[in-house]
This record gives C-alpha cells, sequence and structure tokens, in this order.
C-alpha cells in the first residue's frame, strides 16, 4: 500500500547573515491581546532564539511552514528556524556539534507521514477514546504533535499532547507553534545556553510572505489503516487542547519512567529516531514505559506510531531492531504487571504500509534524491 504527498518551497536566494533582522507584522490596530484584551498595534512575524553568538550569528524562527492535514481537517502553521545552515553554525560556535545538531530545524518526510496517520488513528478512536493523550518522543518541530492537538481540538474531545526532546530551541518553536494554533502550553521552555528564550505568546494574525512560504500537504491513508473509526465530522466548536513540552534524554531512565509520564498515554509516537543500534533499544523501551497498560473500551488499545525513512544508507536493518526490542521490553512489562496481579495487554503488530513524500532532501539528509519512502507501523495493545 502506498501514497504519496508533493512539497514545494520557495528557493529564492538566501540572505547574507549580515542582513538578518528581527521582522514585524504591519499594524493591525484592532487586534486584541489574549492576556489582557488591549489593542495592539502590531505581532512578530519572527523570533530570535538568543545565545552566547546572537550578535553576529542571530538565529530566527518564523511560522513559515504550512502543513495541511488530511480529509479538509484544516492547516496547522509550524514556527521553525529560518535557515538550518546558520543553526548549524551557531553549535560549531558553541562547541557543540559533536553532542547537537540541526536536523530538528526541518520538516522530515517520516514527520509529515506521521502528522497524518497521527491524525487519522485519532479520528478512528473518536467517541471510544475520552480525552486522549498522546506522546511524542523525539519531536523537533513537533508536526505530528501540532497535527494530533489539531485533531483533538476540531473533535471536540480535548486531550493532552506531550511534545519530548533534548532540544530546548526545538521545543520553543514547538511551544509557540501551539500558541499560535491557541493551544493550551504547559511548561515552555525558557532558557537555553544560559540565554533567554522569547516568552511564549499567542499571536492576533500570522503573516507570511507567498514567497517565503513552504506549503505541505499531508497524504491520504490506506482505507484499510483507517477503517473502523466513528465518523464524527469536526465541528467549530473546538475544545481546548493542553500542550505540553518536556525535556527529554530517553537514555536516562529516570526521566523515562517520570511519574507525571509512566504508563499514561493511549499514543506514543516516533518519527525519524532510529539512526543506531542504541537508539533503537532506548527508543522502543520509551515507548513501553509511556504507554497505558489498558484501554478504553475500544477494540484496539493504546498504541506506538512509528514513522522512519523506509532505506536510509548505512542504518539498514534498525527498524527491524527497534520491533525486536519493543517485543522484549513489552514482554519484560507484561511479566512484571501479571506478578503484581495486574491486567497488560501486550502490543501486536496490526499494520505496516509506505507512503512517498516528493520534496527537496533536509539539509542533513543522506537521501538526497527527490521521493522519499517512509514505512510506517502501528503497534497497539490487544488482549490475547
Amino acid at each position: 500500500m502506498s501514497s504519496s504527498v508533493l512539497l514545494t518551497r520557495n528557493t529564492s536566494a538566501r540572505p547574507p547573515l549580515a542582513q538578518k533582522h528581527l521582522l514585524r507584522l504591519p499594524p493591525r490596530r484592532n487586534a486584541p491581546c489574549h492576556k489582557c484584551h488591549a489593542k495592539t498595534s502590531n505581532a512578530p512575524t519572527s523570533w530570535e532564539l538568543a545565545h552566547p553568538f546572537s550578535d553576529h550569528l542571530p538565529v530566527l524562527a518564523k511560522p513559515h511552514l504550512a502543513v495541511a492535514l488530511p480529509n479538509a481537517r484544516g492547516v496547522v502553521r509550524v514556527v521553525c528556524p529560518e535557515d538550518v545552515e546558520v543553526v548549524e553554525a551557531m553549535y560549531q560556535a558553541l562547541d557543540q556539534a559533536r553532542l547537537r545538531d540541526a536536523t530538528w530545524g526541518e520538516p522530515w518526510p517520516a514527520a509529515i507521514a506521521a502528522a497524518a496517520a497521527c491524525a487519522d488513528r485519532l479520528e478512528c478512536w473518536n467517541g471510544q477514546v475520552t480525552s486522549p493523550r498522546v506522546c511524542e518522543l523525539g519531536c523537533g518541530l513537533g508536526i505530528p504533535s501540532l497535527a494530533a492537538a489539531s485533531a483533538l481540538s476540531s473533535s471536540r474531545r480535548g486531550g493532552t499532547v506531550l511534545a519530548c526532546d533534548w532540544e530546548p530551541r526545538a521545543l520553543w518553536c514547538v511551544a509557540q507553534s501551539a500558541a499560535i494554533a491557541r493551544h493550551h502550553v504547559v511548561n515552555a521552555p525558557r532558557e537555553v545556553d544560559d540565554c533567554k528564550l522569547p516568552e511564549v505568546n499567542w499571536v492576533d494574525d500570522v503573516f507570511v510572505a507567498k514567497e517565503e512560504e513552504t506549503s505541505i500537504a499531508c497524504p491520504e491513508q490506506p482505507q484499510d489503516i483507517v477503517a473502523g473509526g466513528v465518523d464524527t465530522a469536526p465541528t467549530s466548536s473546538n475544545a481546548e487542547v493542553e500542550v505540553q513540552l518536556e525535556a527529554l534524554n530517553w537514555f536516562d531512565d529516570d526521566a523515562v519512567n517520570a511519574k507525571h509520564a509512566k504508563h499514561s498515554f493511549d499514543m506514543v509516537v516516533a518519527t525519524d529516531v532510529l539512526y543506531q543500534p542504541a537508539f533503537a533499544d532506548a527508543v522502543s523501551r520509551c515507548c513501553v514505559a509511556r504507554l497505558r497498560h489498558g484501554s478504553d473500551a475500544c477494540a484496539e488499545g493504546a498504541g506506538v506510531l512509528l514513522a522512519d525513512a523506509t532505506r536510509r544508507r548505512g542504518k539498514e536493518g534498525i527498524r527491524d531492531t527497534f520491533h525486536d526490542r519493543l517485543m522484549a521490553h513489552d514482554e519484560q512489562q507484561a511479566a512484571e504487571a501479571e506478578a503484581s496481579g495486574g491486567e497488560y495487554r501486550r502490543l501486536h503488530l496490526i499494520s505496516e504500509w509506505t507512503t512517498s513524500v516528493t520534496m527537496d532532501a533536509p539539509f542533513a539528509d543522506s537521501n538526497d534524491g527527490g521521493v522519499h519512502d517512509v514505512t510506517l507501523r502501528w503497534y497497539a495493545r490487544r488482549r490475547q
């Protein structure tokens, strides 16, 4: 099974670093402030993500990415760095290039595919799962998280989305994107590298020049993947969704098993995180640790959505390693739960399918072609 999506972006020359500056919207005189309802004269179209070398290497974030969700569910506006090469240069200036990289700062094909699949899965649960809770690991720009929040809001169910990453600037971008969408934002990062990040605020409007905008249409999912849900059309009365942010190192056992998150999510999403075998083990362990043991009344219980590049040079076999480790960690959790007399539904691989995404390769992608195949897997808890 396969589907496809086309991404187009502006290819005009980037301005020199010395010419970059903080831009602001034209005045909008009658726009009320979301905090005090006072009139405001303008709203930012970009924010500077400060760091110790900002004076000559400014890192600007802009809401210039628009992701259209499938089945006319609306458009998600995504805040992301204006130039990921500047982000990479920042890490080099900070002597952090061995620990951090700019991969989080661009949309990746797997994230677009996962956003569509996540929204469709939540629609399948409509009327069956009350106030779903979704956790995304290694979220980067948080495109699947924002798609989930949009789906939960338009369905009038409400719910919670937790976006996790170890890069505070990535979490800030997700927080500001969620604020633009009028979601309730919790635990937005305030500083990084001893520098304050901009305050996350709702803005009254977002203006992006057409030549600066990147538009992506999410792929439609195969019918047998999304069939079986309750068909409830979105309404104009949106429910409140809480978007939480968490700085997470999935190699840290204490963080992975934190009380606020352990066994508390209906869906865990992992997108483009399988770069080496050690990651496969750590991510699969985190998925099992954060997924609910049981479920609500739906036939399928809580589940894991994995989206990964179908072919990535030098990384062959890691997806199968993830599967093996996921099953092993789940079996260990099952033994512990059953020993204490609790109910436990084991994870099963329910479906696997492929989506093709046509787009310019991200800055750091080793697959530099124009067509990117993404493999998606849906694991879910089922009674034996």
